[in-house]
């Protein structure tokens, strides 16, 4: 494996982009500098995979031929000695603040950074990449994508909605749709109060159980138990795992009931929803409008300046596709994942 911290220029493109290995005070450095950020490009997610999938994470910077720095990118890879390995690079590459910028020209910088990086798949002695890329679903940026060498597998494309958190909390309330609201509103008439912590949760595993339960009710597949662990383990300045709990007390009565959960993670700008399930007391409460919103005004108060519902595309479920709509958030639908060989006379005998 190359050694960290060593520069690569390919010939091909070395009169635009160099890529290098950076640590973490580095990625740190960079990461604050960039605009919308996502989970799976986030330093503690390279590392929960890493500790529950073996996956090793490399973090490279890109920069251009004025050294300035232009994206970095977290590439999740498992090599093995004298058979080669794989590379994923999920969400990814996320480009540095540049006002200057249109929506175009990040698109055509984007796909010369996974350029790049298929140039040095054999320096790594990667066999094969797997790339699903930060960009829209558009047609004409899947003919560029294939135009470098990427073929596109049989998978759902990622989906979702960002809402925006400028404004104040009455502004945030008044951009969901109404029936969403009045949920809102009949949930705040229970005695129900929304508990959080961001570290050390106690519970956790017993939430998670019951997560898994909500699963096979609701017939989705979620993220897996293990991983949510993983990431609970971290904290820090970009870095916030907080769980929050609808505790329901009848009346005067102190002893509460238990009625659903919500797992949100800040990541920079950015805060993501993770886990989100009721038990049929919190259903009946509407408890999941209060804890949802619980995260909202939590991530707006802690910096983040949009709030992602953590996933909504085809393969969503009805209900739970319309609970997380009646947020109005502005929805995006990500380019599918892709993949291709470092020896393109191999690729008509891997399997897609």
């Amino acid at each position: 494996m190359v050694s960290i911290n060593k520069l690569i220029i390919m010939k091909s493109i070395c009169s635009k982009y160099t890529i290098e290995e950076v640590n973490q005070e580095k990625w740190s450095y960079y990461w604050s500098k960039v605009s919308h950020h996502n989970l799976v490009q986030s330093w503690e997610y390279g590392e929960a995979k890493n500790t529950v999938d073996t996956w090793i994470p490399i973090r490279f910077l890109v920069r251009d031929n004025k050294d300035n720095p232009v994206a970095i990118l977290q590439v999740l890879t498992k090599t093995w000695p004298l058979i080669g390995g794989i590379a994923r690079l999920n969400r990814g590459p996320l480009l540095i603040k540049n006002n200057k910028l249109t929506s175009e020209l990040e698109y055509k910088i984007k796909i010369d950074i996974l350029q790049l990086l298929i140039s040095i798949l054999k320096k790594y002695k990667w066999w094969i990449l797997f790339v699903a890329p930060e960009l829209p679903n558009k047609k004409y940026l899947r003919k560029k994508l294939m135009a470098i060498g990427l073929s596109y597998r049989k998978t759902p494309n990622f989906g979702s909605a960002l809402l925006s958190l400028d404004g104040t909390e009455d502004e945030i309330l008044m951009s969901t749709k109404p029936k969403w609201r009045g949920r809102l509103r009949k949930a705040k008439k229970y005695n129900i109060r929304v508990e959080c912590t961001s570290t050390g949760y106690q519970h956790l595993d017993d939430i998670l159980n019951d997560y898994v339960s909500f699963q096979k009710q609701k017939g989705f597949a979620g993220i897996p138990n293990e991983l949510i662990r993983g990431l609970s383990r971290h904290e820090g300045k970009n870095w916030k795992f907080i769980v929050y709990t609808a505790m329901f007390s009848e009346g005067d009565n102190k002893l509460k009931s238990y009625a659903g959960t919500v797992i949100s993670i800040i990541h920079g700008d950015t805060a993501f929803y993770l886990v989100g399930f009721t038990n049929q007391l919190g259903r009946q409460t509407n408890a999941n409008y209060l804890l949802l919103w619980s995260a909202i005004l939590d991530a707006r108060d802690n910096g983040c300046r949009w709030f992602d519902v953590g996933g909504l595309n085809t393969t969503t479920t009805k209900g739970i596709s319309h609970f997380k709509r009646g947020l109005n958030g502005d929805e995006y639908i990500l380019q599918g994942e892709l993949w291709c060989s470092a020896f393109p006379a191999f690729n008509k005998f891997l399997i897609q």
